[in-house]
C-alpha cells in the first residue's frame, strides 16, 4: 500500500478529510492528490458543498497539495497536535 485516504459527512453539507498518508518512498508521484480528488468527488456525490481539515504548520509539502486544490486557510489553532505543534485549518468550496 503506498497510501490511504480517511474522510467522513459530519454535517449535512459539509465533509472532513481526517487523514491522508503517503508512504515517504511514493511521495511527490501524485498519489496524494489522486487520493485527494478522490475523496472529493465521494463528498460532492454525498451532497457535501465544502470540506475542511486540519494540517501542521510545519508540513509545506501537505499546504503546497491543499492549495493546489483550492483550499484556503481558515485558520490556526495553536498546540493542535500531542506534541505542541500548531494547525492550519483549511477549507474547500466543493
Amino acid at each position: 500500500m503506498a497510501g490511504f485516504i480517511l474522510g467522513f459527512k459530519h454535517a449535512p453539507f459539509e465533509c472532513r478529510v481526517f487523514w491522508l498518508a503517503v508512504k515517504p518512498g511514493y511521495q511527490c508521484r501524485g498519489i496524494g492528490m489522486r487520493l485527494m480528488m478522490g475523496i472529493l468527488k465521494i463528498f460532492r456525490n454525498m451532497g457535501a458543498l465544502s470540506a475542511t481539515l486540519e494540517v501542521r504548520v510545519g508540513n509545506k509539502k501537505a499546504q503546497a497539495l491543499y492549495s493546489t486544490l483550492g483550499f484556503q486557510m481558515i485558520g490556526i489553532v495553536p498546540a493542535y497536535y500531542s506534541d505542541g505543534e500548531a494547525a492550519i485549518i483549511m477549507k474547500l468550496r466543493l
